[in-house]
């Protein structure tokens, strides 16, 4: 079939995938890793610079390294130029690259800390550009755990 792409080989220890367009027209992928025991592993991050007929080798986020664990990723291309990855668990987390290319990311931010982990939230969380360079990021609170009367809101 014309134009049609080969499948990007992961480890089948990946899921939670986020891809967007970055500012130089290529498309970076990030995936969380998964382990049997609920240990959290480095995000890892390809690229297409062919429109997604062909990917680079996964490798962990460069800039942030392997010091990025996590679930849930999701990347956007801010208005801005600016792309955000938002990230989570342990804690929820914001990282930029500010030149909106993702091939290097500034150090990551906790915009929400497990203090307490007796009730801890489950990290999924969601962005939304507001306008040119502001964002909101939303999630739950206290979603891993059931019942639990002041959980799962946002």
């Amino acid at each position: 079939m014309p134009n049609s792409s080969t499948p990007l080989a992961v480890a089948s220890n990946t899921d939670e995938s986020t891809l967007a367009r970055c500012a130089d027209g290529s498309w970076p992928i990030v995936m969380r890793q998964v382990s049997a025991i609920d240990v959290f592993l480095p995000l890892l991050y390809s690229r297409s610079t062919d429109k997604g007929i062909s990917w680079s080798t996964p490798a962990v986020l460069p800039g942030l390294g392997s010091a990025v664990k996590s679930i849930d990723p999701k990347l956007m291309l801010l208005p801005n130029g600016t792309m955000v990855l938002i990230y989570g668990r342990p804690d929820q987390r914001l990282a930029f690259s500010p030149d909106g290319s993702g091939y290097n990311w500034s150090t990551s931010i906790v915009t929400y800390t497990d203090a307490n982990e007796t009730c801890p939230t489950s990290a999924n969380s969601a962005i939304v550009a507001l306008e040119h360079n502001r964002l909101l990021q939303f999630g739950d609170y206290h979603g891993m755990t059931t019942p639990d009367p002041n959980g799962q809101g946002i």
